[in-house]
Order: structure tokens, then C-alpha cells, then sequence
């Protein structure tokens, strides 16, 4: 046989083998293509899978407090001011017993610290209560229909005005001024002669700043408070005057939203 006719024959049958592999639907050349097509897919990355953002739990800013009269209301606001004043003058008093010394406030600055946090939040839920019980007042006025003008005195007189002062004089002239008195400028201050200055130094410096900042603080709550309940009195006494009892119905709901903004 010559070599042209063996060499026919040699391509005839590789031919042949194709058709074959082609006709059972799994060709050699064609699996080698899919295994490096599922090699390059398996080396791209894996998305993480994805989670619906899901709403925080909020606690329920629902106003309302109950009452039968504006003289049930005024007590429920002299109980909440003076049971505040109250805890914070006990918590400090121990405080102070037992931070008597200097050695004693140096080795416990974090309750120094923790304390005038405690003044701080404190204060604010008291004045967002206080505003709480104004917007109840405005609501039992308008609810009785009978002498709402006169009446809206009473929400000035015992929220913005007695409340105000008392919260004021207990807390920001009161017991930020007794830490002063006995920590910055009591034990740390009569300590300057025996203690290593550097030591003294920072812990004062540190007093000071505790006290400065929170005093500060403290004044931003009580004077927003303020402001805010005397708007809201002085804007529901004049839709009042004007008749217009729908739109002082609309400053108690924009004061709600005011309220909700304040609640942490």
C-alpha cells in the first residue's frame, strides 16, 4: 500500500472518530472547553448575600398622661421635679461621703464622671416630661371649652415659670455648684500642698472640665426647655384670644412632633 493511500486512510478515520463524538453529544474537545468555562465561573467571587435592612425597636413615643383636673395635673408636676431633686441630692451626698479625702476622689474619678453624666440625663428627662405635662395642660384646657383663655395661665405658672425656676436653682445653682465647692475647689484645692503637682494638676484640670462641661450642658437643656413651653403657651393663648380653636388644635400636634424630637 502507498504511502498517499495509507495517509487517506488515516484521515478518513480521524473523520470518522469526530462524527462520532459529535453524534453522542459529549466530545472530548467540547468537555475540555465546559471544565475550563466551569474553572473560570468557580474563580469569580460569591456575592454575601444580602439582608433586608430591618427597622431598630423604638420605644412608644406616645404622649399622654392622665388626669382629672389642672389641680391633679400641678401636683403630678411638683412630685416629678422634687422626686428628681430629690435622688440627685441623695446620690451626690453619698458621693461626696465617700470621696471625704483626696487620696479617696483619686482613686475614684470614673464615679466623679459617672455622676455628672447622671445630672446631665437626669435633667433632660425631667424637661421633656415638663414639656409633656404642658401639652397635657393645653389639651385639658381646649378639652373644657370654658374659660380657655384665663386658664392657659396656669400652664405658665406651673410648668414655665415654677418648675422652671425650681429646676434651675436645684440642679444648675444648686448641686453642679456644691461639686464645685467640694471637689474643684474643696479637697482637690487644699490638696495642692502635699500632692505631686502633675497628678494634682491633671486631676483638677479634669474636675473642671467635668464640671464646666455638664454645667454648660445643663443650662442648653433648661433654657431650650423653656423656650420651647413659652412659644407653645404663648402661640395656643393667642389662637385662643383669636377664636381660632383649630389652629391651637395644630400647635398641640406640631408640639407633639417637638416632644418626639427630644425623647432619645
Amino acid at each position: 500500500m502507498s504511502q498517499t493511500h495509507k495517509q487517506k486512510i488515516a484521515a478518513l478515520l480521524a473523520t470518522t472518530l469526530i462524527l462520532c463524538d459529535l453524534i453522542s453529544g459529549s466530545p472530548a474537545h467540547l468537555q475540555a472547553r465546559q471544565k475550563n468555562n466551569q474553572t473560570e465561573w468557580s474563580e469569580e467571587p460569591t456575592p454575601e448575600p444580602t439582608e433586608e435592612p430591618t427597622e431598630e425597636p423604638t420605644e412608644d413615643t406616645k404622649i399622654e398622661i392622665q388626669a382629672d383636673s389642672l389641680d391633679a395635673l400641678e401636683e403630678m408636676v411638683n412630685k416629678d421635679v422634687d422626686n428628681t431633686v430629690e435622688t440627685l441630692t441623695k446620690s451626690y451626698e453619698k458621693l461626696k461621703t465617700e470621696l471625704n479625702t483626696y487620696n479617696k476622689y483619686k482613686a475614684n474619678t470614673k464615679k466623679v464622671k459617672a455622676f455628672y453624666d447622671e445630672v446631665l440625663l437626669s435633667q433632660q428627662k425631667l424637661t421633656i416630661k415638663l414639656r409633656e405635662y404642658a401639652l397635657a395642660y393645653a389639651k385639658m384646657i381646649l378639652a373644657s371649652g370654658d374659660d380657655m383663655y384665663d386658664k392657659m395661665d396656669d400652664l405658665y405658672d406651673v410648668i414655665y415659670d415654677k418648675a422652671g425656676d425650681k429646676v434651675y436653682k436645684k440642679i444648675y445653682d444648686g448641686i453642679l455648684e456644691d461639686m464645685y465647692d467640694d471637689f474643684y475647689d474643696g479637697i482637690l484645692d487644699d490638696a495642692y500642698d502635699n500632692a505631686k503637682y502633675s497628678e494634682w494638676s491633671d486631676l483638677r484640670s479634669d474636675e473642671y472640665k467635668w464640671w464646666s462641661h455638664t454645667r454648660s450642658d445643663i443650662y442648653d437643656d433648661w433654657s431650650d426647655f423653656r423656650s420651647e413651653v413659652y412659644d407653645f403657651w404663648d402661640d395656643t393663648k393667642s389662637d385662643i384670644w383669636d377664636s381660632d380653636i383649630a389652629k391651637a388644635t395644630e400647635n398641640l400636634n406640631d408640639f407633639v412632633k417637638d416632644i418626639e424630637k427630644c425623647i432619645p
